[in-house]
């Protein structure tokens, strides 16, 4: 009898530790598929209102995923392109914030330039 609780135990244990993990990443998923925080948000709504170029890639973005807000997962491409394509457009997005601005052009280096996520 004593393997059998000591069997029984260690089964416990690992559907707990595989429970544990499963719950991380439905939490760790769903944060991905979260809207950017909310001063991330107006820094791509100054882009899109400064400039059409990075109007139309958010517009794209938009009807791709059938979204209404950016993906967090998502933020690093959509914010280097909408940078790359304002700055196109003559608009100097560090009015707004320049570590945000910095911050999203070297990010572009990373990307292809119109390219939305997969």
């Amino acid at each position: 009898m004593p393997s059998l609780r000591s069997a029984l135990g260690w089964l416990a244990l690992v559907a707990f530790a595989g429970l544990t993990l499963v719950g991380f990443r439905l939490v760790t998923d769903q944060l991905k598929d979260a809207p950017v925080e909310a001063a991330h948000a107006r820094f791509l709504d100054f882009l899109a209102a400064e400039s059409a170029q990075a109007q139309a890639y958010r517009t794209r973005y938009y009807q791709k995923f059938g979204r209404h807000s950016v993906a967090s997962k998502h933020f690093e491409q959509v914010c280097a392109a909408m940078t790359v394509a304002a700055g196109r457009d003559g608009v100097d997005a560090s009015r707004y914030s320049a570590p945000m601005s910095r911050a999203c052009r070297s990010l572009a280096r990373k990307f292809v330039a119109d390219a939305l996520p997969d």
